[in-house]
């Protein structure tokens, strides 16, 4: 039921006209780029009044988050004039089919798929959280790579929506995980955290990709996204099973003024 009821909202949405610009656009676009820049001051004024963001499993949590927001934003800043390069047809009415796929698809697996595949994971012998995780890294990574380098858009859809079923269950995971590294009090100071970082990657992903593509070409920035998941996937291989059994008692903080770590006694829930 309410699938359908997400369906009927979203083809009513559809129906809508698009706005045409008015004078009061641009000092809106100004303050959302403005917000941005002030990202990057709000990431150290949060990691300094948070606790737990300075733990290391908070920590862990932030590097594994920088590096798959940076590979999304390093690939979709070529992500679109791929598609009109390789589907010369293409327009704004695919544009629309396409960006409803995968929304449906992704609201699909966040609330139906992911909470399934991560209970199976933690409560299986054979399939542990971590794995699965490096499962959705690869399968992000190199989903990426057959979209772009494909001339059948049947490909590009069959890619994507292995790709979205992935990202919902990484996504999950990282929400699920925020709750026991972040006690009560701290835990809307951490999302906040973790928006802000994803604003920052918005501002440096397409940077690297944009100079990446006109130096080298777009095939290093393929390489690119494909290290920058590589390296979520180590993170996630080696530390993430610190994550799963975490009902911390001790945690290690690590000082940014003095670059020293001191062991503090906070029970994180």
């Amino acid at each position: 039921a309410a699938l359908i009821g997400f369906l009927i909202s979203l083809a009513l949405t559809l129906l809508i006209p698009g706005s045409k610009p008015t004078a009061s656009s641009s000092p809106s676009s100004s303050k959302t780029s403005s917000s941005k820049v002030l990202a990057f001051l709000h990431i150290g004024r949060d990691l300094v009044s948070l606790p737990c963001a300075r733990t290391r499993s908070g920590l862990l949590l932030l590097f594994i988050r920088a590096g798959a927001a940076l590979a999304f934003h390093v690939f979709n800043t070529i992500w679109q004039p791929s598609l009109v390069r390789r589907f010369p047809n293409w327009g704004t009415a695919d544009t629309s089919r396409f960006m409803t796929f995968v929304g449906i698809l992704y609201a699909f697996s966040q609330g139906l798929v992911a909470p399934r595949v991560l209970h199976f994971a933690a409560s299986s012998k054979l399939l542990s959280t971590s794995n699965l995780l490096v499962l959705c890294c690869l399968l992000l990574s190199c989903g990426r790579l057959v979209a772009i380098s494909t001339t059948n858009l049947t490909i590009v859809y069959l890619a994507y929506a292995a790709m979205i079923i992935a990202l919902g269950t990484f996504n999950s995971a990282i929400t699920s995980a925020v709750s026991r590294v972040a006690p009560t009090s701290e835990r809307g100071g951490f999302f906040g955290l973790l928006s802000a970082m994803e604003s920052v990657c918005g501002i440096i992903g397409p940077l690297l990709s944009g100079s990446l593509a006109t130096l080298f070409g777009e095939i290093y920035v393929c390489y690119l996204v494909l290290t920058l998941y590589a390296i979520v996937a180590v993170l996630v291989a080696a530390f993430w099973h610190s994550l799963s059994s975490l009902t911390f008692h001790d945690k290690m903080e690590v000082d940014f003024s003095t670059f020293t770590t001191n062991n503090t006694k906070k029970k994180c829930s």
